[in-house]
C-alpha cells in the first residue's frame, strides 16, 4: 500500500509531529511505501533530528508551501477593512476560503510530483489540513483518511466542512469519536478509533541505580519524592492548577516543571505562582524544553497531567507509564479512557487544586505503599497502547478506505487499484476499535 502524507511543524515539542513520526516508521517497517510532503514549520521551530527521521521513511520527499487552514487566520491587507467588521461566522468562512485558495499551488505541485505512481491513500493528521489533502486525494484518485487529535473548541459547521472529504476519520479515543458524532461533524459509520501508542523500548522501565543516576544528573535531592510535569506551558495544560495544588501541600517534595511557554499571556499567570512557592515545603525545579524526556521520567516518582481542557488522548500518560511511573491526571476528555483498568483512583477533578493535592499526596509514597504500581503501569501500556498496536490499527483503516474508494471506480481503474492494494493488511484480521460495536 502506498501512503502519501504531509509533515508539518517537525519538533519534539509538537505531539502531532512525534505521533506522525513514530507511526510512519512503524508503517515503513511493515513494508508500506511512504511518500512524504513537507511543509515548513509555522508554529514550532523545526528539530533537525525529527525532520531527518521523517524524511528517512519517505520513498519520495518534496516540499510545498501553504497547505492548511489556520484557526489563527489573519486576512490579507486588502481584506482587512471590511473583514474586521464582518460577523464571526462570516470571518471563519472567509478564512477557510482564503486558505483554500492559497493552498492551490501546493495541491497542484503535489499531484504533479505524485505522477503515475499515485498513492492508494492520503493520510492527514490535522483536520484543518484537509484543504490540501482533500483535493490531492480526489485528484490522484486516492482515499483520504484523517486523524483527529484535537477536539477543543470544535465548531460543528466548520469542522463538518473540513472533514467532509474524508473516507474515514480516525479518532484517537472513544471520547473524540463520540464528540464528532454528537456534534454532527462526522456520521458514525465513517469514524474509527485507533488509540495512540508508544514503543516501550523507547520509554524503558527503570528503577534502582538508573533512577538514582537520573536524579543525580538533574541535581535533585534523592531523599525527597520527585513530581514531574513536562510539556507546553499554556492554559489548556493546567499548570496553574498544579502550582496551586503545590501551594496547598504540607508534605515536602520536588516539583520539576520542564517545558516552554506557548502562550505569551500565560507567563503572567504562572510566574507569580512560581514565586509564591519559594521557601515552602515544595521545591520547584524549572527546566527548559527537553527533546529527550526519558531521563526526566527516570528521575521522577510521579508524573502529573493537570489539563484544564479536554485532552483528546494524553500521550504523556503512556510515555510515563511505560517507564513505570504512575500518572496523576485530570478526569477530563479522553484521559479516563487511557487510565481505565485499575488506575482510576489517580484521576482528579479538573481545575480543582485541592483534589489534585489530595490525589498527589496519596501516591507520593507508592514505592512503599503499593510497590507493584510501577510494574502494573508498564504492563498497562504493553497490553493496550504500543506503537505496533497503533500501526496495525491505522494500517487496517487505511486499507479499508483504499479498497472502498477503489471499488467506487468503474472499469480498469478500479481493477488496478484493487490489484495494487496491500492484501497483507486485512481489516477483518485486525479489527479496528470503535466506540460503537455496530461499526
Amino acid at each position: 500500500m502506498r501512503v502519501l502524507t504531509l509533515a508539518r511543524d517537525l519538533s519534539h515539542a509538537h505531539g502531532e509531529a512525534v505521533n506522525l513520526l513514530q507511526l510512519l516508521e512503524a508503517l515503513h517497517r511493515a513494508g508500506h511505501h511512504i511518500d512524504v510532503v513537507r511543509q515548513e514549520s509555522r508554529y514550532f521551530e523545526t528539530d533537525d533530528a525529527v525532520a531527518s527521521r521523517v524524511m528517512a521513511v519517505g520513498d519520495r520527499v518534496w516540499t510545498v508551501g501553504h497547505t492548511d487552514h489556520s484557526v489563527f487566520w489573519t486576512p490579507p491587507p486588502w481584506m482587512r477593512p471590511w473583514v474586521d467588521r464582518a460577523p464571526g461566522r462570516l470571518r471563519r468562512l472567509l478564512g477557510i476560503l482564503d486558505d483554500s485558495v492559497r493552498t492551490v499551488p501546493s495541491v497542484v505541485s503535489s499531484v504533479l510530483r505524485a505522477g503515475r505512481t499515485r498513492p492508494d491513500v492520503v493520510l492527514e493528521v490535522r483536520q484543518f489540513g484537509t484543504t490540501w489533502s482533500g483535493p490531492v486525494a480526489r485528484l490522484t484518485g486516492a482515499a483520504l483518511v484523517c486523524q483527529v487529535n484535537v477536539i477543543i473548541d470544535a465548531r460543528p459547521r466548520r469542522d463538518k466542512i473540513l472533514l467532509h472529504p474524508a473516507d474515514r476519520v480516525v479518532a484517537v479515543s472513544r471520547f473524540v469519536a463520540d464528540e464528532l458524532v454528537r456534534l454532527g461533524i462526522v456520521p458514525r459509520h465513517r469514524v474509527r478509533v485507533v488509540h495512540n501508542g508508544v514503543d516501550p523500548s523507547a520509554y524503558p522501565y527503570a528503577d534502582g541505580p538508573v533512577r538514582a543516576d537520573a536524579v543525580a544528573r538533574l541535581g535533585l535531592d534523592p531523599a525527597l519524592p520527585v513530581v514531574l510535569y513536562y510539556g507546553q506551558l499554556n492554559p489548556v495544560k493546567g499548570v496553574d492548577v498544579l502550582l496551586d495544588a503545590a501551594a496547598l501541600s504540607v508534605r515536602p517534595y520536588q516539583l520539576v516543571v520542564a517545558g516552554r511557554y506557548t502562550d505569551a499571556g500565560y507567563e503572567d499567570t504562572l510566574e507569580p505562582r512560581f514565586a509564591a512557592l519559594a521557601g515552602g515545603p515544595v521545591r520547584v525545579v524549572r527546566l527548559g524544553h527537553h527533546e529527550d524526556v526519558v531521563p526526566l521520567l527516570h528521575a521522577a516518582d510521579v508524573v502529573v497531567l493537570p489539563s484544564s481542557r479536554e485532552e483528546a488522548f494524553g500521550r504523556v500518560i503512556i510515555e510515563a507509564m511505560s517507564t513505570g511511573r504512575p500518572v496523576v491526571a485530570s478526569r477530563i476528555g479522553g484521559i479516563p479512557e487511557v487510565m481505565d483498568g485499575g488506575f482510576e483512583d489517580l484521576l482528579f477533578t479538573p481545575r480543582d487544586p485541592a483534589d489534585l493535592a489530595r490525589v498527589l499526596g496519596s501516591v507520593l509514597g507508592w514505592r512503599a505503599d503499593d510497590p507493584t504500581l510501577g510494574v502494573r503501569s508498564r504492563a498497562h501500556v504493553e497490553e493496550r497502547f504500543t506503537l505496533d498496536d497503533a500501526a496495525r490499527g491505522m494500517a487496517a483503516v487505511l486499507a479499508e478506505a483504499a479498497v472502498e474508494r477503489a471499488g467506487r471506480r468503474p472499469g480498469w481503474r478500479a481493477r488496478r487499484r484493487r490489484a495494487g492494494a496491500d492484501t497483507r493488511v486485512n481489516p477483518t484480521l485486525h479489527p479496528v476499535q470503535t466506540s460503537d460495536p455496530a461499526v
